[in-house]
């Protein structure tokens, strides 16, 4: 057969290589247009201690004074974020740490009346955070919706008969997550690693994972988006 021809200009992937006659393309630091972030700014050590926040799946155990059986019970959060107790009483709970979602659930028992205003009433537990859905985009090989922290059933089960109070998942992360969408191609900007949860966002300088300094791998939840940025060249050390 004769020799393959590629069309003018072309080029494998323009993350990799592009065809400017000189070589590789010249490195520049990422730039996310600023319409594609929310309004508000926060530092990235600001998300990376905040607690857990419940999302779709996660499960958590409810315990009433007083209550053996009709409200005192373990609970999954459903696709919408809520539980239902006593077969009619939905409560939002996505989106909150395990401490709010106990003043939820109390506040609410207490005003239709089912438990007294009597401190440590009511207790919530968290058993297992289950897995999230992440959105990533940017310089990574696999864009898209990701599945990270899912757990099997044996998993699991442990998790149900323990009788500790908290859990920690560690791939629901925010570099397991990268690296679930495949891992950061070698035109990533490692430094301009964007976090936007509701309506805040966070530049992440993630270098320190492949020099061996410390990161802010930050616990992540339902709903998070991540945008790598791109130096637009390709770097050998990635």
């Amino acid at each position: 057969m004769g020799k393959p021809a590629n069309a003018v200009g072309s080029q494998y992937a323009p993350q990799q290589f592009e065809a400017t006659g000189q070589g590789f393309a010249q490195c520049r630091d990422a730039i996310i247009p600023v319409n594609a972030l929310p309004a508000t700014e926060v530092a990235s050590h600001i998300l990376a201690s905040t607690p857990d926040l419940l999302a779709s799946g996660d499960r958590i155990r409810l315990k009433v004074a007083g209550d053996e059986e009709r409200l005192s019970r373990v609970y999954v959060l459903a696709a919408n974020g809520m539980i239902t107790l006593d077969g009619r009483l939905t409560i939002q709970l996505a989106g909150k740490p395990i401490v709010e979602a106990e003043r939820t659930i109390s506040q609410r028992l207490l005003s239709e009346g089912l438990v007294r205003g009597l401190k440590n009433s009511v207790r919530v537990q968290l058993l297992e955070l289950g897995g999230v859905s992440v959105s990533v985009s940017g310089a990574v090989f696999q864009p898209g919706m990701i599945r990270v922290g899912d757990r099997n059933a044996e998993t699991r089960g442990v998790n149900l008969n323990n009788s500790d109070s908290g859990d920690r998942n560690a791939s629901r992360t925010l570099t397991t997550t990268l690296r679930a969408a495949g891992g950061v191609r070698p035109d990533a900007d490692l430094s301009a690693v964007y976090l936007i949860r509701g309506d805040q966002w966070s530049r992440i300088d993630l270098n320190g994972a492949i020099y061996g300094n410390s990161v802010d791998d930050i616990a992540l939840t339902a709903n998070d988006r991540v945008i790598v940025g791109t130096r637009s060249c390709f770097q050998e050390a990635l």
